[in-house]
């Protein structure tokens, strides 16, 4: 969290994204970071489908062939 406040500090007050990344000897996130796109305490948690068919599931109303 200490690097995205420095990075959004600099970005915002007009520094390069490449000059921000070669200061802080990193590469990865400054430039999601610089346009505050992604921000590290926030996690998205993926919307999962079920992967157990059930009965009727299937559309053909649980009968086996």
């Amino acid at each position: 969290m200490k690097d995205y406040d420095e990075i959004r500090k600099r970005y915002l007050a007009g520094e390069s994204q490449r000059k921000i990344a070669k200061s802080l000897g990193i590469s990865r996130n400054v430039a999601k970071y610089c346009e505050g796109a992604a921000v590290p305490w926030a996690r998205k948690t993926p919307e999962r489908v079920s992967a157990v068919h059930t009965e009727g599931s299937l559309g053909d109303g649980g009968n086996v062939i």
